[in-house]
């Protein structure tokens, strides 16, 4: 006589442990999930606004570091003064066409001779030798010693 064939049927990760009926997440699993991505936010949105504020200072530095090393070129290649005009308040800095916008959260200040400031507007002069004598800062007290 033949034995039965009996069907068994075994949970597994694919069957999953619920009946076959039932379909969807429980309310722990969803509360579950919401908290994790709650904490990821939580913890990441704060460090790329300060990692974009960073970004914002070290760019403006660049710029205006390019801007001076431009004059002071220009000074020497041509054999002539060349004037770098900043604006603390419109918040630009200004090389013959070349001119550097600055956001309005990062704050501009020069410290310049007062024979070459031109009413609100500063003046770095670069001369053809080399000579310059000029502090720039910008934003949280980082300076540019030139």
């Amino acid at each position: 006589m033949a034995r039965p064939v009996v069907m068994v049927r075994t949970l597994t990760l694919t069957t999953g442990t619920k009946p076959f009926n039932q379909r969807g997440f429980t309310l722990v699993e969803i509360v579950a999930a919401i908290t994790v991505v709650g904490l990821v936010l939580a913890i990441g949105v704060p460090q790329s606004l300060k990692f974009y504020e960073s970004q914002q200072y070290r760019a403006a530095i660049r710029e205006t570091m390019t801007l001076l090393n431009s004059a002071r070129h220009a000074a020497i290649a041509k054999a002539e003064a060349q004037d770098v005009e900043v604006s603390p308040s419109e918040k630009w800095v200004r090389f013959g066409d070349q001119v550097t916008q600055f956001d309005e959260s990062i704050d501009i200040a020069v410290h310049s001779a007062r024979e070459v400031n031109r009413g609100s507007v500063g003046v770095i002069r670069f001369y053809p030798e080399g000579g310059r004598v000029v502090e720039v800062l910008i934003s949280r007290a980082m300076k540019i010693r030139w």
